[in-house]
């Protein structure tokens, strides 16, 4: 199997216009995966960080999302900024590296930046 360092996954989101109660917010991610084999691609992990809290490496345990290509976020905090990757993973286990980030604050008026 032949994976390809420089996996790109072209991250698009949605913040939703709507808060949920509790003020906690969803985000609607997704992304396509034009690098690497789909016949040898078994799925995908979902990463993320809170930049206020210090996080500054994908520590926290990945999201195993199947072959799936978008994901649902929920209970986002108010006035705090998520960032997520996504890398793909073999049926060998192998991982690729991590795609471009993409980070969101879930304040009410505030605008994805890539």
């Amino acid at each position: 199997m032949s994976w390809k360092k420089s996996f790109v996954i072209a991250l698009a989101v949605i913040v939703l216009g709507s808060m949920v109660p509790a003020f906690a917010w969803q985000v609607n991610l997704g992304w396509d995966d034009p690098t690497n084999d789909p016949a040898l691609v078994a799925g995908y992990n979902l990463y993320s960080r809170r930049p206020e809290l210090g996080e500054t490496l994908y520590s926290n345990p990945p999201i195993d999302m199947g072959d799936t290509l978008t994901f649902l976020v929920i209970n986002l905090q108010d006035g705090f900024s998520y960032c997520f990757v996504v890398t793909a993973y073999g049926v060998s286990v192998l991982e690729s590296g991590y795609s471009n980030e993409l980070c969101v604050n879930s304040s009410l008026n505030a605008k994805p930046v890539a």
